[in-house]
């Protein structure tokens, strides 16, 4: 759903972002401004486009330093695309594919899953280490059977082929007319200093957001005791982040706010989510209304979230959210060589 993912090496809190360059992206006769500086490079055949998704991409540290990266289905049927690296920029080195629905030896639980299985998708993956053990959330997508959208979760005792064990759907709520879609969730971590491996400590309330598109950002948590694979019981979800009056979106449908990440930093928790109009990255697109990345934040994960002029913005009218990343470098003939990217995540190292 969202556009083609930049991983972001951010310097906390919120200073300065940098984002991996493909390799077919050439830096001759690009420049750029005080805002936003030219992407870093990306090596290895796990940097193109050509053969397999970098959508909705994820990157997670093992415990012997090697980077997990997972993103979204290729194809339907296909499972969720796989690479490794030393570092950010490489070089990058395709794996298996993980939890294929096509494959007899792989057991998907989500309901969405176990029927017309050559036709389910899996976006927004999110890989994290809680206990010694590695928990893989992920949005199962099915256009032939209601309710079409899920979020479901896999473990592993550590990220080899073939180890993972899906545990099915967490049991976020079938949504109501006009509330939250259930993909893309985001759990809590934990980057203040002191507080952190690389990947960043799991919050103890296992607080989750996730959704949604057209209706704004929902939180909840997670079973906070024993393993987090289901909401907790009787969770209520609540909206944190509104779509805002004003449409961007050419379609004049809504501004498309989706794929949060939160994290806490010192006494505040940042959530860092879209908004546009999604996978809008050609020059056909109308100019403005492509994704850009904005921030709110607050003091409590459940809100409420202000932005930088203090506006809420679970305000659906008030068109809050601080950008901040939208499309950048203009090559010479005036072209954007990097558009304001979905699916946005933090790595600290």
């Amino acid at each position: 759903m969202h556009l083609t993912t930049f991983l972001f090496l951010a310097a906390l809190p919120l200073l300065s972002t940098t984002s991996p360059l493909p390799t077919i992206l050439s830096t001759r006769s690009i420049t750029t401004n005080n805002t936003y500086p030219l992407p870093l490079p990306c090596t290895g055949e796990g940097c193109t486009y050509t053969t397999y998704s970098l959508q909705d991409s994820n990157v997670i540290a093992h415990t012997n330093g090697t980077l997990f990266r997972y993103s979204k289905s290729t194809d339907p049927g296909t499972g969720l695309t796989l690479a490794t690296a030393p570092s950010l920029s490489g070089p990058w080195t395709r794996q298996a594919n993980v939890l294929v629905p096509t494959d007899p030896n792989v057991q998907l639980l989500d309901p969405l899953a176990t029927n017309n299985a050559s036709q389910v998708q899996q976006w927004a993956p999110e890989v994290h280490r809680i206990e010694r053990k590695y928990y893989l959330y992920y949005t199962v997508d099915n256009s032939h059977q209601a309710p079409y959208l899920d979020v479901a979760v896999a473990t592993s005792p550590d990220m080899s082929t073939g180890s993972w064990t899906d545990h099915g759907s967490i049991g976020i709520p079938e949504p109501t007319t006009k509330s939250w879609a259930n993909i893309d969730l985001n759990l809590l971590v934990d980057f203040t200093p002191g507080s952190t491996s690389i990947n960043g400590a799991v919050d103890p309330v296992r607080h989750v957001v996730w959704g949604s598109y057209n209706v704004g950002l929902y939180s909840g948590s997670l079973v906070s005791s024993g393993s987090p694979l289901t909401l907790t019981a009787g969770s209520v979800p609540k909206m944190v982040i509104a779509d805002q009056a004003t449409p961007i979106a050419p379609s004049g449908t809504a501004n498309r706010t989706e794929a949060a990440f939160h994290f806490k930093y010192n006494n505040y928790v940042y959530l860092i989510y879209s908004r546009g109009n999604c996978c809008a990255y050609s020059t056909a697109a109308v100019p403005g209304t492509e994704y850009v990345t904005q921030v709110c934040r607050a003091t409590n994960p459940d809100g409420p979230y202000v932005d930088r002029e203090g506006l809420d913005c679970a305000d659906g009218s008030n068109g809050s959210g601080t950008v901040l990343l939208a499309s950048h470098c203009i090559d010479e003939k005036g072209n954007y060589q990097v558009w304001g990217p979905g699916s946005v995540g933090v790595l600290v190292s």
